[in-house]
């Protein structure tokens, strides 16, 4: 659906900083073409973005434009955060739930981002026991 990708597009200009197309292209998995149309649909739709031009050029957002997320305190944050992906077992749930979380993050604040961004890189959840665990009852 059109409009998620453009959200997506969005969140992930949000989160990075300057994309290219072809990293616009392949993180969406679209072609180079669509992701140059996303973005004149966001441009035109009144989002401020920047087209630079170059080797070193791409897209990127005005200087501190971003939407408005809801608005989460650290406990709710944390909480969240908490619930790991990759515990979920399905491939395809892991991939929708980190792109959930991609969401999340590049909604919030500056002093909130830093702060998931420690959380999720102290916290890790093996689940390679899990599988064996009820074998061994």
């Amino acid at each position: 659906m059109k409009s998620d990708r453009l959200l997506s597009a969005l969140m992930l200009l949000q989160a990075h900083g300057r994309l290219s197309t072809r990293e616009l292209a392949e993180r969406l998995e679209i072609s180079q073409r669509t992701a140059h149309r996303d973005m004149e649909a966001l441009c035109t739709a009144g989002i401020p973005l920047i087209a630079l031009r170059g080797a070193q050029g791409g897209w990127e957002l005005e200087k501190g434009w971003r939407t408005k997320g809801p608005g989460l305190d650290e406990a709710e944050l944390s909480a969240l955060l908490m619930a790991q992906p990759s515990a979920l077992g399905d491939p395809r749930l892991s991939a929708a739930a980190d792109r959930a979380f991609g969401k999340l993050i590049a909604a919030l604040p500056d002093p909130l981002r830093e702060k998931a961004a420690n959380i999720r890189q102290r916290l890790h959840v093996d689940t390679t026991a899990w599988r064996g665990a009820t074998e061994d009852l």
